[in-house]
């Protein structure tokens, strides 16, 4: 689990990069910037999720350190201290989207033409295919148009963004984002533990894999904070059994 720290501004990055035995190069990233979340994807399984490994890596000048995670893919998600990758606000609001594939234009519930992608993830029959450039991708009302990179159609996207007007989703000054990757429960509506959540937190995605690693669905409409009890988070779903994996990327509000 990533333990981020409160920063006065928001400069987020989101880049798919190859793995390495020692230090994976991620172009943008500096020493002094913050990791919020590193996935680990085996690529001898077709890019599918195994592990969090956020807390085994650290940022450098253009590379992470990191364990050995040789011919694997990686998802970096960072915060630059200094802004000068990505795009910096002064309030976060962040939001995420499962989107169904298409030829070129996508429906994306939310998002506005002023908005600002983050990440968009192509899977395919849920593996993790490619990460798609945000050159290639056009937001509108309502909708994002994709050129040049080819269809998605049959597919899905997996969406991240700003929303500059702040009129969707939860704005937030100053955050503490951090990331956790738990354990389904067989249930609907029974506890999911989740360590470092406290009541007041703000859920800004989560991530449904199966026990292979391969995508299910973007869970994160259905979940929710306790409001009784620090530790923990409800979701509304019945998943098909235990211990598959939530990704959650949630606000610490007390920071």
């Amino acid at each position: 689990m990533s333990m981020t720290k409160a920063v006065s501004s928001i400069c987020l990055n989101m880049l798919k990069v190859d793995g390495h035995a020692t230090a994976a190069t991620v172009t943008g990233l500096k020493a002094e910037d913050t990791l919020i979340m590193v996935l680990h994807f085996t690529d001898d399984t077709g890019d599918k999720l195994t592990a969090d490994i956020t807390a085994s890596c650290t940022a450098g000048d253009g590379t992470m350190a990191c364990p050995d995670t040789s011919n694997d893919t990686l998802l970096v998600f960072w915060h630059s201290a200094d802004g000068s990758s990505g795009t910096t606000y002064s309030k976060l609001c962040l939001k995420c989207f499962e989107a169904d594939g298409a030829a070129s234009e996508l429906t994306v519930t939310g998002i506005t033409a002023n908005d600002e992608i983050i990440g968009a993830l192509h899977f395919t029959s849920g593996v993790f295919t490619d990460q798609i450039a945000n050159a290639y991708c056009t937001p509108g009302a309502g909708i994002v148009t994709i050129d040049t990179y080819g269809t998605t159609a049959d597919d899905k996207v997996l969406f991240f963004w700003i929303s500059v007007d702040e009129d969707q989703g939860s704005p937030i000054g100053s955050p503490c984002i951090r990331c956790a990757k738990v354990a389904t429960v067989a249930a609907p509506a029974t506890a999911i533990a989740v360590t470092g959540m406290e009541m007041g937190d703000t859920i800004l995605h989560v991530g449904y894999y199966d026990d292979s690693g391969v995508w299910q669905s973007d869970d994160t409409a259905n979940c929710s904070v306790s409001e009784s009890a620090d530790g923990y988070m409800y979701s509304t779903t019945t998943f098909s059994a235990t211990n598959k994996s939530l990704v959650v990327l949630f606000h610490d509000a007390s920071a």
